[in-house]
């Protein structure tokens, strides 16, 4: 028996194992085939954390639709919503657990300083009027019944609450506002507590849980239109304030204002990807699902944060909790070399007692040395006065050279007799914030078509000069090898060619610089004017009506520059009596005014558009009063070019 079992057993085994080989080999076709094409199938996920406060299912009802519309929007990709506690938000920016971030502005500040967060896109707060607002506040109420607090001095003692000790609009605003009333919370109040949610802080005022609260501004408001609240049993503490932007702000408020949250990408998030989310929320419909649900109006390009950045530095929160704090090792850091001089000075000054003192019992040999020492000073003295004017003659002759520079700079703009021989009239601004500036203006013409050219370089005085005096030769080599009948062909190469001189590519460049430029063509015969900007504008005024040809959002050589970048052509007939304008951004960006704001793009159009009748001479004259009265004793800050003319 055990024979027979012996000489079966062998093909027994090798059926099984080829039967084994066969499954085995399927299941791996099968994988892998799956493998090779799951991916060309799905949809590539993306994760957008947006900050919980007013709970997460509430998150949910409001920002649902904006995941469902950008993947409606954007082939190939499924957004996907994170509700974020204040307390999860830093583990899954710092895990790379999500592509963007919609939070509060502080908690946005955090995670810039620390994750490296770049916001791309500012939200519109919806009133209901239906105006978009990109500003909010913080709001400090109590129970109307409360005769006992009406000011903000009158929280000393009371029981406070917030929202979360991250909350923007629902704690530091207002946590700002009290300390610059003098009261210290944590010393001050009599308890201070956080829920974590804006409604809960409404609901424990109203039902005498504490004794105030503070939440964002719109939030009493949207309760009550929410039936939710009666908001005649709450009392809002008004902010003492004002300014711009405050005396149409819809809702109560009781802090300054302060930016609306951003949308901001996380370090992993490819570029690319983030053009593409912002170019859509950007264009997203006021009366869309994704509005209406989030409340808003749309967004608008990232504003500006620092008012944010600034009350986090004064309170010393995250992520300054240790700004401005001073140690002994900050001294020595940043102090050693005082301190060394003064240890030295002492080790001098003792060194310096034991030979006076030695100096009193030789009294004989010291007259000698004292003599000597004299002797030696005076010779100290006078190589100091040599060194002195040394100096000055130094400085004068440097002068010498940036004034002889300015003539050199000066003698290589065109001739403006020969500008105005080809124009019925013109004038030319060319200010210079130094002696030396960054700005130049080029002209070249043939029989009775010129080109006028107005460029803007990186720097300004003797760096921005000699930038000019690049500019200025390449644009030579240019319009001489290709002729300037193109604006854009003129600016393509200028382009690459400033781009391969700057950034490194077979120059070895250290500094990112470049250029703005604007040029046009002018065919006098066909009375046709050609036009291309690298973001430069051309302005045309017929009569009283402006318009503004825009340049492309494409500056000329520097490392960002796209060296492949193709720069538009815009072309249309000069019409007579039709005025032209172009100009750098020195005059639109200058300071000045009662509330120290830019000049601006609206104030120069209005100007030109007033007076482009009158003869340019006056223009000029009338520009360069308006500027000079709008910037007042505030420096220039930048060199201003400004030219004018009529075909």
């Amino acid at each position: 028996m055990g024979g027979s079992e012996g000489g079966q057993s062998p093909p027994f085994f090798f059926l099984i194992s080829m039967i084994l080989r066969i499954i085995f080999t399927i299941a791996f076709m099968l994988s892998t085939t799956l493998f090779v094409i799951t991916p060309l199938e799905a949809s590539q996920e993306v994760r957008i954390g947006v900050l919980a406060h007013k709970g997460k299912e509430n998150c949910k009802d409001n920002w649902q639709p904006t995941m469902d519309y950008l993947s409606s929007h954007m082939s190939g990709y499924t957004f996907t919503l994170v509700p974020m506690a204040f307390d999860e938000i830093d583990g899954l920016v710092r895990d790379g657990l999500i592509e963007f971030i919609i939070v509060n502005p502080s908690i946005y500040v955090e995670m810039e300083v620390k994750y490296y967060v770049s916001r791309i896109a500012t939200m519109q707060n919806l009133s209901f009027s239906g105006k978009g607002y990109t500003v909010f506040g913080g709001v400090i109420f109590t129970r109307a019944d409360r005769s006992d607090i009406n000011k903000i001095r009158d929280l000393r003692g009371k029981r406070f609450m917030g929202v979360d000790k991250t909350s923007l609009g629902g704690w530091q605003m207002a946590w700002g506002e009290i300390k610059r009333h003098g009261i210290d919370p944590v010393k001050d109040f009599a308890s201070l507590e956080f829920v974590n949610n804006h409604r809960d802080v409404v609901y424990a005022v109203k039902n005498g849980t504490v004794d105030a609260a503070t939440v964002r501004s719109d939030t009493l408001e949207r309760m009550a239109v929410g039936k939710e609240i009666n908001i005649k049993q709450f009392k809002v503490i008004p902010y003492e304030g004002g300014g711009p932007g405050y005396t149409d702000f819809p809702f109560m408020l009781s802090t300054p204002l302060y930016p609306e949250w951003p949308i901001a990408k996380v370090r992993h998030t490819p570029n690319a990807l983030a053009k593409m989310v912002v170019s859509e929320l950007l264009a997203l419909p006021k009366d869309s699902p994704a509005a209406k649900a989030a409340r808003i109006e749309g967004w608008t390009i990232p504003l500006n944060y620092e008012s944010v950045d600034n009350l986090l530095k004064e309170l010393h929160i995250r992520p300054y909790e240790d700004y401005g704090k001073v140690t002994w090792r900050d001294i020595l850091t940043q102090h050693w070399k005082t301190i060394t001089a003064i240890m030295v000075f002492i080790l001098c000054m003792f060194f310096f007692s034991v030979y006076i003192f030695r100096l009193n019992v030789l009294l004989n040999v010291s007259r000698q040395g004292l003599n000597r020492e004299l002797t030696e000073r005076k010779k100290a003295e006078a190589k100091l006065a040599e060194s002195y004017e040394q100096l000055e003659e130094a400085n004068s002759q440097i002068m010498d050279s940036i004034r002889y520079a300015s003539s050199i700079q000066r003698s290589i703009m065109p001739h403006l007799p020969g500008i105005g021989s080809h124009m019925d009239d013109y004038f030319v601004i060319w200010r210079p914030r130094d002696i030396i500036g960054g700005d130049i203006y080029c002209f070249n013409y043939q029989h009775n078509d010129f080109m006028l050219a107005i460029i803007d370089c990186t720097g300004h005085g003797v760096p921005g000069a000699i930038m000019t005096m690049l500019a200025g030769s390449t644009l030579n080599r240019v319009v001489n090898e290709r002729g300037y009948t193109d604006p854009s062909a003129v600016l393509n190469s200028m382009n690459r060619l400033v781009r391969q001189t700057l950034s490194g590519e077979g120059g070895g460049g250290l500094n990112d610089n470049g250029l703005d430029m604007g040029i046009c063509y002018v065919d006098k015969q066909a009375m046709r004017l050609t036009f291309a900007g690298a973001r430069i504008s051309i302005f045309c005024v017929n009569a009283t009506s402006v318009g503004e040809i825009k340049g492309d959002r494409q500056s000329i050589g520097y490392q960002t520059s796209d060296p492949e970048y193709v720069f538009k052509n815009h072309q249309f007939d000069i019409i007579d009596g039709m005025s032209f304008y172009m100009m750098t951004d020195g005059i639109s960006d200058q300071i000045g005014g009662e509330q120290g704001l830019p000049f601006g793009k609206k104030r120069f159009k209005e100007l030109i558009a007033q007076h482009s009748t009158r003869p340019f001479q006056e223009q000029q004259a009338i520009l360069t009063e308006a500027f000079d009265t709008y910037r007042g004793q505030q420096q220039q800050r930048d060199d201003v070019t400004v030219i004018g003319f009529r075909v």
